[in-house]
C-alpha cells in the first residue's frame, strides 16, 4: 500500500479479518451546503442511512442535473464533465436501495412531469392532419433518468437528450449481463467512451445512423462483492474496473424506531435540487477558475501522480488513480455549483481533493477484499470443499485466527451453524 493512502478497513493477517481504521474519517459531507449536511446527518441518525451512500447518491443527483451545462477546462487538452458512475457495494440487508431513493425523488418527479407534458403534445401532434403534420416538428420526450441500459436505447436518448442522462440500476449486475450479450461492440465499447464524454456512431442497417456527441452519462447503483469480483475478473483488461467509485455498504438494518426526519429537512433538500437546477445553462458554460485555486489543483494532481508513481503502490491501485485524477478535476466543477457557484475557489479543490482521496481508500479497500477472495478460493480447491460444511473446515484449518462471524459470513451460514461445525472439528 502507498504511503498516505488511508484505508476504510485494515486487513488484520493475524486475524485474517477486516477491522476499521479509525484513522480514515467519515466521507467528508462538508462538500455539500450546511443544511444538507445536516439532512445527510439527520437521515443517518432518524433512519439508519449511512452517510457515504446518501452523500454518494445526492452528488449522482447533481452531476446529472448539470450534465453538459457546465465543464471544466484544465487544459486545451483536458476540458471534461462531471459525470460520475458511483456502484454502491454492500451485501444484502444493508439498506442500499432505500438509501438511495430518498436523494433521487426529486428527479422521478421531474420525469412524471416529462411523461405527462409529452403525453399532451404528442396527442395534440397526432390530431393534426399529414400535411400540418409534416410542417410541424413531431415532439420529442424530454428525459434525465432511464433504468434502459441497451446501447441503442441509450444512443437514442442521449440524440434527444444532449444535456445528458442519468442511470439508476437497482442492481448493477444487470448493466454487466447486458455488457456480456453485447460483447465488445456494442454496450461495453459505447460505456468506454461515455466515460469521457466521446462521440458515438451508431450504425443501422434499417435506419438512419446516429451520431452522439460529448455523450454525458451518470450511472449509479448497487451490487454485491461476489458480482463485483466477477465483474472485474472479466474486465481486467479494459480499465473498466478503474472508472467507477466504489461506496462501502457495512450497515445492517437497524431497530425500528419513530423517530423520523422533519418535513423543514425534506423542504430544505428541494430547494437545494431548485437552486442546482438553476445552475444549468443553456449553453454549454466553462467554469471560471481562482488563480489560487488553479495552483492548489497542480499541486493536488501531482500528489495523486506521486502515489500513482510510488513503488510501494499496487498497480491496480495505481491503475485507478489515473481515473481518480480525472474525477478529482470534476469535483472541483461540482462543489462550487452545489455552493452556488461557478467560480472554483481554492477550498473547493482542497474538499474535491479530500474527496477523491477517500473513493480511493474506498476502492483500495474493496480491491484487497478482492485478492483475500482469490486466497479463499484457493483454499477451497486444494481441500475440494463445495458444500458449506466443508468449506468451514476448510478455511478454519488454513485459517485458524479467522474469526467464526467471518467464517459464517464467507460461507452463507448463520454464525451458530458454524460455530457448530468447528466444534465438532476439535
Amino acid at each position: 500500500m502507498s504511503e498516505g493512502i488511508i484505508t476504510d478497513y485494515v486487513l488484520d493477517l493475524d486475524k485474517f479479518e477486516y477491522k476499521v481504521n479509525q484513522a480514515l474519517k467519515d466521507y467528508p459531507i462538508n462538500i455539500f451546503p450546511e443544511k444538507i449536511e445536516n439532512l445527510i446527518i439527520r437521515l443517518h441518525d432518524a433512519v439508519g442511512f449511512e452517510k457515504s451512500v446518501t452523500a454518494s447518491t445526492m452528488l449522482f443527483v447533481v452531476s446529472t442535473i448539470i450534465g453538459n451545462s457546465k465543464n471544466i477546462k484544465i487544459k486545451n487538452t483536458w476540458i471534461d464533465t462531471p459525470n460520475l458512475w458511483i456502484a454502491i457495494v454492500g451485501k444484502r440487508g444493508t439498506m442500499k436501495t432505500p438509501t438511495i431513493n430518498f436523494p433521487i425523488k426529486p428527479l422521478q418527479k421531474d420525469e412524471l412531469e416529462y411523461a405527462e407534458a409529452y403525453t399532451k403534445e404528442i396527442e395534440s401532434y397526432n390530431r393534426l392532419d399529414s400535411d400540418q403534420q409534416k410542417k410541424e416538428q413531431k415532439p420529442r420526450r424530454k428525459q434525465r433518468l432511464t433504468t434502459d441500459i441497451t446501447a441503442e436505447a441509450l444512443v437514442k436518448l442521449l440524440s434527444e437528450n444532449p444535456n445528458g442522462i442519468g442511470i439508476i440500476k437497482d442492481e448493477l449486475n444487470g448493466l454487466f449481463q447486458e455488457m456480456g450479450r453485447y460483447g465488445g461492440a456494442g454496450l461495453l465499447e459505447f460505456l468506454l467512451s461515455a466515460f469521457s464524454g466521446g462521440q458515438y456512431i451508431k450504425n443501422r442497417a434499417t435506419q438512419d445512423s446516429i451520431t452522439v456527441d460529448n455523450i454525458f452519462l451518470s450511472i449509479i447503483g448497487t451490487i454485491q462483492p461476489q458480482v463485483l469480483k466477477a465483474m472485474a475478473t472479466n474486465n481486467t483488461d479494459n480499465g473498466f474496473i478503474d472508472r467507477w467509485l466504489y461506496v462501502k455498504s457495512e450497515n445492517k438494518i437497524p431497530e425500528f424506531t419513530f423517530d423520523d426526519i422533519d418535513p423543514m429537512f425534506i423542504d430544505d433538500y428541494y430547494r437545494f435540487i431548485r437552486d442546482v437546477k438553476n445552475m444549468v445553462s443553456k449553453e454549454t458554460e466553462l467554469m471560471r477558475w481562482n488563480p489560487k485555486a488553479l495552483s492548489e489543483f497542480k499541486d493536488c494532481i501531482n500528489k495523486i501522480r506521486h502515489k500513482m508513481r510510488s513503488e510501494e503502490t499496487p498497480l491496480q491501485l495505481s491503475s485507478y488513480l489515473a481515473k481518480i485524477e480525472t474525477y478529482f478535476a470534476r469535483f472541483c466543477l461540482l462543489i462550487p455549483i452545489m455552493n452556488g457557484r461557478i467560480e472554483i475557489e481554492r477550498n473547493d479543490v482542497l474538499k474535491a481533493h479530500k474527496l477523491a482521496m477517500y473513493y480511493t481508500d474506498t476502492a483500495n479497500n474493496t480491491f484487497i477484499e478482492f485478492d483475500n477472495q482469490e486466497e479463499i478460493r484457493a483454499i477451497y480447491k486444494r481441500e475440494g470443499a463445495t458444500t458449506k460444511t466443508s468449506k468451514i473446515i476448510a478455511l478454519r484449518k488454513h485459517l485458524p485466527e479467522m474469526t467464526i462471524t467471518a467464517i459464517a459470513e464467507e460461507v452463507g451460514t448463520y454464525r451458530t451453524y458454524a460455530s457448530k461445525i468447528i466444534k465438532e472439528m476439535k
